[in-house]
């Protein structure tokens, strides 16, 4: 057997037992590694980390954003609701506190008359 036909024989043996194809991820792995701990590698694969981190920071603060313009827009409703309310409540003690004062002002004078005819019916 000649060197070649040894070398081709080894080869067949091992592509046919999967050993070549192991041998080859093995080889890519291996690269693969060695590319990650070089320097340019790492920054990139910072720089690509911090790029992600960037868009999910501004789209949070964009949905913050949003969120206050809603809940400002809710507050200035409630407050101008409670404003109407507040006004309405005005309206109404005022309106109660006339009734009262009209109501005491009756029951002064009705005192007045029962104290006259009781005056009347002692001194008669």
């Amino acid at each position: 057997m000649t060197r070649t036909e040894a070398i081709v024989t080894i080869t067949v043996a091992l592509i046919s037992a999967g050993l070549l194809q192991y041998a080859r991820d093995a080889v890519k792995t291996w690269r693969a590694a060695r590319d990650r701990r070089r320097p340019s590698a790492r920054d990139a694969a910072t720089i690509a980390e911090v790029d992600a981190s960037l868009v999910v920071v501004a789209k949070a603060r964009d949905e913050l954003e949003e969120d206050n313009r809603r809940i400002r827009l809710t507050l200035s409703e409630e407050r101008h609701a409670h404003a109407e309310d507040r006004a309405r409540w005005e309206r109404e003690k005022a309106g109660l506190r006339a009734e009262i004062d009209t109501l005491e002002s009756k029951l002064r004078a009705m005192l007045v008359e029962v104290e006259q005819l009781r005056s009347r019916t002692q001194t008669a």
